[in-house]
């Protein structure tokens, strides 16, 4: 069927007021850590004007038994920036730490920034992506928002989840209104684990699970996902269980039950985290099923024993009086929901996502909060 020109022109010519020539927009520039305009959450460092998870003096104490997490301690993975606008349009400049790319994510998954909006602050949806073209070694510019019209909107930008952001600049047109908004809520939860904890597969930032819990909880949560590095050392116990937090997640197996670790320091780690915080529930997960478990025959066997050791020491830590909790994930999803046989597909990220805050909510209605 042929349509006409006249058809073709009505649908696609733009009319005046249906798009936004952005520009020729003139722009104020905001400082993220301005707390009379922004309101940072997912790390105690913002504070200190950092964008990284664990101060300078954590990161030295951490790296003489972890240069890893130390290093991936400056990664941005569950920071988030709320603020209200009637701005139509967000433009944002961003310096890296580095241009730096994983091979099984997206560039926007490491680098990117999600943004989130609602017209009244309850329920967000996702609007869209900030996407990392550097136009020097680790510097770019991009349009994370972008409305037709002007009016007051509630925004979350997620920041990237494998690279470190050493300076952003926050642009909203010219003349435009911009304050804070926080959550009801100001009890944090604490979520230690892994590269799946990190965000490592996730396509975009805002897929990542405590910045998907922090939405749907409406708190702030707290990303001590360490890629590859979620060994449950002493160190990182002791900083940890230094922050103020009313629930914590443990999901090491990924990383610590690979070796020795998990046997030898999951009872001294949970012994420090208790006796800094014995009131504070700890809800432990198993790792999800990899794709390896269905062809090599030892994964089996060291699946049993680490399952064996992680409800063992909830055992007898819920003897002692503990609120502990063991959550199996094992068959949330298949092997075929990764990337690359480790890391969830979006959609494997989804139902951990779930499971991860069914198991929350559960913990925090057995206390009656």
């Amino acid at each position: 069927m042929k349509y006409s020109q006249q058809i073709l022109d009505e649908i696609y010519h733009i009319r005046p007021g249906e798009s936004i020539d952005v520009q020729s927009l003139e722009w104020d520039h905001h400082d993220p850590f301005d707390t009379s305009k922004f309101h940072l959450m997912g790390s105690t460092e913002t504070k200190n004007r950092s964008f990284f998870r664990l101060s300078e003096e954590e990161r030295a104490a951490i790296n003489l038994v972890s240069k890893d997490v130390a290093y991936l301690a400056t990664h941005s993975a569950g920071i988030q920036l709320l603020f209200k606008t009637d701005s139509r349009v967000v433009k944002i400049r961003v310096r890296n730490s580095e241009a730096f790319s994983m091979k099984n994510m997206t560039f926007m998954g490491c680098s990117g920034f999600d943004s989130y909006y609602s017209e009244d602050g309850k329920e967000f949806t996702y609007h869209a992506s900030a996407f990392a073209n550097f136009i020097d070694a680790n510097t770019w510019v991009d349009y994370p928002v972008c409305f037709k019209d002007r009016k007051l909107r509630y925004l979350i930008l997620d920041f990237p989840l494998y690279n470190g952001v050493f300076d952003l600049d926050i642009m909203l047109e010219k003349g435009s209104s911009v304050e804070p908004f926080c959550y009801e809520n100001k009890k944090k939860i604490l979520c230690y684990g892994t590269s799946i904890m990190q965000g490592c597969a996730c396509p975009r930032p805002g897929i990542n699970t405590t910045n998907f819990l922090s939405r749907a909880l409406r708190q702030e949560v707290y990303n001590y996902g360490f890629s590859g590095a979620a060994n449950l050392e002493k160190e990182v116990a002791e900083v940890l269980a230094k922050r103020d937090f009313e629930l914590m997640t443990i999901d090491c197996e990924a990383n610590a039950g690979c070796s020795e670790f998990l046997a030898n320091n999951l009872e001294d780690f949970l012994s420090i985290i208790f006796k800094a915080k014995p009131e504070v529930p700890v809800i432990v997960f198993n790792r999800v099923r990899q794709a390896y478990d269905d062809y090599f025959p030892e994964m089996a066997r060291k699946k049993a024993f680490c399952d064996r050791v992680m409800k063992e020491n909830v055992e007898e830590f819920a003897r002692k009086g503990y609120n502990i909790t063991f959550v199996d994930h094992f068959h949330l999803i298949e092997g075929s929901m990764t990337v690359e046989g480790l890391h969830p597909t979006a959609d494997g990220m989804g139902r951990i996502n779930e499971s991860y805050l069914k198991a929350i909510q559960e913990v925090k209605e057995a206390r009656g909060k």
